[in-house]
This record gives C-alpha cells, sequence and structure tokens, in this order.
C-alpha cells in the first residue's frame, strides 16, 4: 500500500491549477474597451447590488424622503418602511441596511476602477483614461456623500481595495476625514472629466458623469459639510465659484417644458440634466433586472386604480406650496383636477377614481413626476431619476450669493 501510495503521489503533475480563461479581478481590465466597463458597477451601485434594490431602485424611496416633512407613508406601509417616517427606525431595518451595504459597494467598485485604470499601460487615448479615472473619483465621492448624509461621517474611510486581512475590519474615520476624501474626489474629477458636449458627442456616453457634474457636486459638498459641525455656517463663498464655473460654461439651460425634466425616453438626459441614475427595465419580473426603478409602485399613482403599492405619499404641505393656477402642480402630482391615469384595462382613471376607496388618506397624493403616465404590466419601470439639474445649480448659486451678502445679485 505504501508503495502504491508512493507511486500515484509521483503521477501527480507539477501544474498550475489557475484557469487563465476565467474572467477575474487579475485577468480582466487588459483593454481600453474592458476599463471603460470598468466604472459601470460603481454607477449600478446607485441603483443596486447584488439584485437587491438598495438605493434608487427602490430603498432610497424610503431612507431619503419619509424622513422629510413632505411626504408621509400610507396606511398601505405597513412593514418596518413606516418606522422611516418616525425616526424610529432600528439599525436592522432592511432599507437601511440595504444602503449602508450598496453605497459601500460603491465605494469599493470605485476604488477598484481608480486602481484598475490609474495602474493601466495597455494601449488607451490620454483622453479617454483621464474620463474614465475621472468618473471612478467622482461616484466614489457620491457613494460617500450618500452614506454621509445617511449615516453621519464618522464612518469607516475605505480609499483602497483590501490588501490584507485588516483592510476588512476598518474603524471608523475622524470628523472631517471623509469630507475631506469627498470634495478631493470630486475636485479631481472636475479636472479630468470633459465637458457635457464634449462627452456626449457620442451618444453612448449619454448619462456618464461630466466636468459640470464633477463641479456641482463640489459645490454642494462645501454648502454641506460644516453643517454636520453644530454651530457652523455652510461655506458658500467657496462653493460660488465651482457654481458659476457651471452656469458660465453655457453647457446646461433650463427646459421650456418643466414637464420634460420627469419623463423617460428622450426627455431623459436633456439639457437641463447635470447628473441622471440610469435606469433599465428587462424582461425580468419584479425588480430582478437590477437596473429597474420601483418608484411607480412605492410613490406613484394612488392606489385606488388598485395597481400600485402607494406606500409613501406627498402630503397637503406639499400640495399647498404649489400656488393655485401652477401648472408644475399638476406636472409633479396627482391631485385633483390633475392629469389622468390609463390603466391595463384602457379605463381612464381620473382623480375621484383614483381615490374611490382610499377616503382615509384624502390629505395625500400621488407622485406623477418621473412616473408614468399608465399602467405597467411588470411591477418596475425605466424612467431616469435626476438627482442634480441645471435648476439646482441656480437655485444653490443664488443662496450662496445672497448668504455672502449679494442678494442684488442673487436675484
Amino acid at each position: 500500500m505504501c508503495t502504491s501510495a508512493i507511486t500515484l503521489s509521483s503521477c501527480v503533475p507539477d501544474m498550475d491549477l489557475n484557469n487563465p480563461s476565467q474572467l477575474s479581478v487579475d485577468t480582466y481590465y487588459k483593454t481600453a474597451d474592458q476599463l471603460k466597463l470598468a466604472v459601470i458597477p460603481a454607477y449600478q451601485c446607485l441603483i443596486s447590488f447584488n439584485g437587491v434594490e438598495g438605493g434608487y431602485g427602490r430603498s432610497a424611496y424610503y431612507y431619503l424622503i419619509l424622513p422629510g416633512d413632505d411626504f408621509d407613508h400610507t396606511f398601505k406601509c405597513v412593514g418596518e418602511e413606516s418606522y422611516l417616517d418616525t425616526y424610529n427606525t432600528p439599525p436592522s431595518q432592511g432599507n437601511i441596511t440595504n444602503g449602508w451595504k450598496g453605497f459601500f459597494e460603491g465605494v469599493y467598485a470605485s476604488n477598484m476602477a481608480i486602481e484598475k485604470i490609474s495602474g493601466f499601460t495597455g494601449e488607451i487615448t490620454e483622453s479617454l483614461k483621464n474620463q474614465l479615472l475621472g468618473e471612478a473619483y467622482f461616484l466614489r465621492g457620491l457613494h460617500y456623500m450618500h452614506l454621509c448624509s445617511l449615516y453621519g461621517e464618522t464612518i469607516p474611510l475605505i480609499d483602497h481595495t483590501p490588501r490584507g486581512q485588516a483592510d476588512y475590519y476598518p474603524g471608523n474615520a475622524k470628523p472631517g476625514e471623509i469630507y475631506a476624501l469627498i470634495i478631493s474626489d470630486f475636485k479631481r474629477a472636475s479636472e479630468l472629466l470633459p465637458v457635457r458636449s464634449a462627452l456626449y458627442a457620442d451618444a453612448s456616453n449619454k448619462g456618464r458623469a461630466t466636468k459640470g457634474t464633477a463641479l456641482a457636486y463640489l459645490a454642494k459638498a462645501y454648502m454641506y459639510r460644516p453643517i454636520l459641525e453644530k454651530g457652523q455656517a455652510a461655506e458658500f463663498a467657496k462653493a460660488a465659484p465651482f457654481l458659476k464655473e457651471v452656469i458660465d460654461s453655457k453647457e446646461y439651460k433650463l427646459m421650456d417644458n418643466f414637464r420634460a425634466n420627469g419623463l423617460g425616453g428622450d426627455s431623459e438626459n436633456n439639457e437641463e440634466s447635470v447628473f441622471e441614475v440610469q435606469m433599465y427595465n428587462g424582461t425580468n419580473w419584479l425588480g430582478g433586472d437590477n437596473s429597474d426603478s420601483w418608484r411607480w409602485q412605492e410613490i406613484g399613482v394612488p392606489d385606488g386604480t388598485g395597481s400600485s403599492w402607494w406606500n409613501i405619499a406627498p402630503n397637503k404641505k406639499t400640495y399647498d406650496e404649489f400656488e393655485t393656477g401652477d401648472p408644475r402642480r399638476y406636472m409633479t402630482l396627482w391631485c385633483p383636477d390633475g392629469a389622468k391615469y390609463t390603466e391595463l384595462s384602457g379605463n381612464v382613471a381620473d382623480w375621484n377614481y383614483m381615490m374611490a376607496h382610499l377616503s382615509s388618506d384624502n390629505d395625500h397624493y400621488g407622485t406623477r413626476k418621473e412616473c408614468p403616465d399608465y399602467q405597467i404590466a411588470d411591477i418596475d419601470d425605466d424612467v431616469n431619476t435626476r438627482l442634480m439639474r441645471y435648476s439646482d445649480v441656480l437655485l444653490m448659486y443664488a443662496e450662496c450669493l445672497s448668504e455672502t451678502g449679494n442678494d442684488s445679485k442673487a436675484i
């Protein structure tokens, strides 16, 4: 038996068991085309990760909207999600944990892209390499901006992929450290990224971050950063020049039709759009497409039509914010005297029909913005989520001017 064992062991070849054809972080990122795809996971994590709708696919509507005073949870929202409306959220709440995981997945994906693009020595134009690197820096800053807004700024600071066991157990950052990284990332991105007109000359690049995107978010970071420090004022003087640079670039303008800012299709990535989350609804059902939006189900048409969940709704305060006769009220909300909604059956539902079975929620409305005007057989849809518009840039700039003693210029 010993002889047999020795004989068998001597027959085992001294061979490399790694499969060079199998894609991995070591075998990928070898061509310029692969580098162009390297940043896509960082964009993807703004929507979902591993099929979990932790970002703007679904969860974001709960943890970004419900804590405010312009939306409420409806009687349809009966689970843990309602806690977010009352500031009684347990740390185990699904949307909160999914947001944490999703945005940190985005940080990881951004770090991976930064390292692979920076270290690439193959054939690639300098302009393309700078563009891709700029996107990766911007996205890391954006993911961390979400994390700070939701969980505070003393969270783990991770600016590289794991290099050893200790990197899997990072401690918390000190106050100010993560916002310093965010500002550094947005600055670097603004220096590397091309302007909108140059990048979007190739239609396949529409939706990618641009120089204007990075500048607008850099200004926003200066306006947000000190708010976390009790008693401090926003850094308006630092933010203003970057907003003015976006304005002076002439790359953006307000849309003549306000409704275009809430529609899908050809209205997406329009001239007012500074940055959008790109949604896609494939053939899978119930969120199985990874890049789809559940917005119309969660906060869209009131459930009197029987076609949506309507867990979160604009309240009376939001309705009253619009002046009587303001057409933007009807472009933004499902409300009395507003637009009509077409069901799969072909029935055209007015407001009374929508609310016929919902008498207990007469002070709640529906969200028409970025939601379809018709029922979808699928649960999900593909209308992009607008995160930053040129109108936001103008308003932030006016605020900066007013807060720095330039009211006449702000007006």
